[in-house]
C-alpha cells in the first residue's frame, strides 16, 4: 500500500509538472519579438549586424550574423538567454522588443 500511494503521488507531481510546462509553451507562443523596433533600435546604433554579433559576444552569448537577421525577419524566436544578450547589446529591455501576438492581432 505505501508503494502505491508513493506511484500515486510521483504520478501526480509529473501530471503537474507537464501540465506547467504546457501552460508555459502556450504563453511564450503567445509572444512575439517586435521584428521592425529590433531592427530599428540596431539600426539606429549604427550597428551592422555582424558587429551587433561582436556584442552579444562580448556579453556572453554567441549568435551568429545569420542567425540575428532570422531572427529580425521573425524566423527564429532566441532563447532567454539569446535575447536577454541582444537585449543588453541594443541598450534595451525584453519588453522593449517582446509584444503580444494576441494583443498584435486586435484591431
Amino acid at each position: 500500500m505505501q508503494r502505491s500511494r508513493r506511484v500515486r503521488q510521483a504520478t501526480a507531481g509529473l501530471l503537474h509538472l507537464v501540465s506547467t510546462c504546457i501552460n508555459l509553451l502556450a504563453m511564450a507562443r503567445q509572444q512575439t519579438i517586435d521584428v521592425d523596433r529590433l531592427k530599428q533600435l540596431r539600426q539606429d546604433a549604427g550597428l551592422s549586424l555582424r558587429a551587433l554579433s561582436d556584442l552579444c559576444a562580448d556579453n556572453g552569448c554567441r549568435i551568429s550574423p545569420s542567425q540575428l537577421s532570422k531572427v529580425e525577419r521573425g524566423l527564429n524566436f532566441p532563447g532567454p538567454r539569446r535575447l536577454h544578450a541582444i537585449c543588453q547589446s541594443l541598450h534595451t529591455t525584453r519588453a522593449d522588443v517582446i509584444r503580444d501576438a494576441t494583443a498584435a492581432a486586435a484591431p
